[in-house]
């Protein structure tokens, strides 16, 4: 099967995995019943979403991560796949929750905005290949299809920016995160170092004379070291513990600014070492982390009110239906 598809529709499916789902409100599935062939797994008042109809959602979300990871899909990648169907089912519930909200706020993308997005596919499509080529190769088997899914998705952008900017976040609560999250700010000591690798150790003795002489550091790396960094004056730029063998490490971190080391032998050979900058262990300054933190306090509530959404919202979902065949050759099942 041909997975390959144009660049547009595997950016909007990346967009849409994490929402493939709100399409099962979406759809006619108020009169659906479901029976023992074909049981409910989803219910919210009047509306049932049954076993079939979930399948044939997961099937188009199956098709987008396997374009996404560019696999093959067989049989056995389908059936590992389904194991994910209890899963799929549970946050699929949290947003058909908030296509609700979005629906009571009023909050909907508007025609050309979705006629501009499906454009932007067509207009990237591969050559040789077809608009309904590439609907059918993703599963989405036609444009309202598609056209829908792409609705949901925009219809819960707008929604989680809007909550989003409804959020207030004070200078205090900025403070508070930063204290309970510091150790995720924290920069580690390092130094900026050059360095003169020399085969000898009376070559590099040699070195030292010229250094203590007056001789440029620099232009000795250049003209003598035969380390990598030789033509660039020996400069390794700026490293944190761990970075360097064990000898070269200590004696680097243990130097006196600006003063050349005495001769360090490692497995490479000698080397002499100047650290020209000394930086030490600190954490990030509040003021640069502001963004992220006031980001994250806004996630947390926003997780917090689509909870909260989601409990008073009554929907009820019947996992125990998503049955998995086994992985063929797969062991110890019963």
């Amino acid at each position: 099967m041909k997975l390959a598809s144009s660049s547009a529709l595997l950016t909007t499916l990346k967009r849409l995995l994490p929402i493939l789902s709100l399409l099962l409100l979406a759809l006619p599935l108020a009169a659906a019943q479901g029976d023992a062939e074909d049981p409910v797994v989803l219910r919210m008042g009047t509306t049932t979403m049954t076993l079939s109809e979930l399948d044939l959602r997961f099937e188009v979300a199956l098709r987008s991560v396997a374009l996404n990871q560019g696999l093959e899909i067989t049989d056995e990648l389908r059936l590992q796949l389904l194991n994910f169907r209890p899963q799929f089912l549970e946050q699929r519930v949290s947003e058909v929750v908030l296509l609700g909200e979005a629906e009571r706020r009023g909050l909907a993308p508007s025609e050309e905005s979705i006629d501009t997005i499906l454009d932007n596919i067509r207009s990237n499509l591969l050559e040789g290949q077809t608009f309904e080529e590439l609907l059918a190769e993703t599963g989405f088997g036609n444009e309202a299809f598609l056209r829908l899914m792409v609705t949901e998705a925009e219809t819960i952008d707008l929604l989680m920016t809007s909550m989003r900017d409804e959020m207030i976040v004070s200078d205090d609560q900025l403070t508070i995160a930063y204290q309970l999250n510091k150790d995720r700010f924290s920069v580690a000591e390092q130094v900026c170092a050059r360095h003169i690798l020399i085969d000898t150790e009376a070559d590099a003795q040699a070195v030292l004379t010229d250094l203590a002489d007056g001789a440029d550091f620099a232009q000795l790396a250049a003209e003598r070291s035969t380390g990598p960094s030789g033509p660039n004056g020996g400069d390794l730029g700026c490293f944190t513990r761990g970075r360097m063998v064990a000898p070269f490490e200590e004696a680097s971190f243990g130097a006196a600014l600006g003063q050349p080391t005495d001769t360090i032998e490692t497995q490479f050979g000698f080397h002499v070492i100047l650290v020209y900058d000394r930086q030490e262990a600190s954490f990030t300054p509040r003021e640069q982390v502001a963004g992220q933190l006031e980001q994250g306090i806004r996630e947390e509530r926003l997780n917090e009110i689509i909870a909260i959404l989601t409990r008073i919202a009554g929907v009820q979902t019947f996992p125990e239906v998503l049955v998995v065949e086994q992985v063929p050759g797969e062991e110890g099942s019963e």
